[in-house]
């Protein structure tokens, strides 16, 4: 999935936002040497496609979202 973005699953900031506003955290990966991620799932903006936001928490507690995709 190298260098694939958001956009190549025609998703745009609207289709994150609903995604992860409401979204659930669905799994944690510890094990990361830059810290913790987390995986959060929820709906695209057409509430038929489901996106997985992966992301972590900085220091100011803004998520910082590293990857964007479409969950078969």
């Amino acid at each position: 999935m190298s260098g694939k973005k958001a956009a190549d699953d025609d998703f745009n900031i609207l289709d994150i936002e609903n995604a992860l506003l409401p979204g659930k955290i669905v799994k944690r990966y510890a094990n990361d040497p830059k810290g913790i991620r987390y995986k959060v799932s929820g709906d695209a903006c057409d509430y038929i496609r489901r996106i997985a936001i992966v992301g972590r928490f900085r220091g100011d507690q803004l998520f910082r979202i590293i990857t964007v995709y479409e969950e078969k």
